[in-house]
């Protein structure tokens, strides 16, 4: 990741790099601005991320995955942005995401959603919020 340290809030990290305020293990997410931007549009509210992830759309398992991070996660659904698109529309598609503890080993998280919506990234990639799919109807309604 391209350092600019001239901005506010980035931040090194013990892996000797700078990361940008967004993905600081403190970072309030995103989401919470979504909601008081949009009133009662989230049906939980999410938590901050921060994770190094790869993602893959259905029916391309045996394509290499892509790189994303996970920017914020909820009992319903989550925020990734990608940096590798594979082609232009993505809302409506299924989506495979593994999230990574820091050293891909010790721990990976795989979720898979639909792609509800999509906008402009804040590091350059495309914001991408993903609902996740095989909650029971009782999950859906209640939000936990």
């Amino acid at each position: 990741m391209e350092a600019d340290q001239t901005q506010p809030g980035w931040w090194l990290a013990s892996d000797g790099r700078w990361y940008p305020p967004e993905l600081h293990p403190n970072h309030r997410a995103e989401s919470s601005l979504d909601a008081a931007e949009s009133p009662g549009r989230r049906r939980a509210s999410r938590q901050g991320a921060g994770w190094r992830g790869t993602y893959r759309f259905e029916g391309h398992e045996d394509s290499a995955p892509l790189e994303c991070q996970i920017l914020d996660i909820s009992i319903l659904g989550a925020g990734i942005e990608v940096f590798e698109p594979v082609g232009d529309d993505f809302v409506g598609r299924k989506v495979i995401v593994d999230a990574y503890a820091s050293d891909r080993v010790s721990a990976t998280i795989r979720f898979v959603g639909m792609i509800r919506n999509t906008r402009p990234g804040t590091r350059g990639g495309i914001r991408v919020g993903i609902e996740f799919l095989g909650l029971s109807e009782e999950r859906l309604r209640v939000g936990w």
